[in-house]
């Protein structure tokens, strides 16, 4: 078991941890939107921590593609050209 600033453990890369419900306030590897006590996050395989919902868990697995700076902060996807 680690401490909650440590890496997640026995994850491969790509690969998003369970689901659980956090009690630290922390920062959200995939959007600009913090994680607080009380949300749905998970492990994102890289070493941080994101929110379990779809927008940020897709971005997570687009990091490998690309880097996660490309990813649209507007709907969280990867994608040519500006949302409207």
């Amino acid at each position: 078991m680690t401490e909650f600033w440590d890496e997640p453990e026995g994850l491969a890369l790509d690969e998003l941890g369970p689901v659980f419900t956090a009690t630290y306030e922390t920062e959200c590897g995939s959007c600009p939107f913090g994680i607080e006590p009380g949300d749905r996050a998970r492990a994102d395989g890289h070493g941080s921590w994101i929110h379990a919902t779809p927008e940020c868990e897709r971005v997570a697995r687009a990091e490998h593609t690309v880097t996660s700076a490309a990813a649209c902060g507007q709907c969280f996807t990867v994608h040519a050209g500006e949302c409207l």
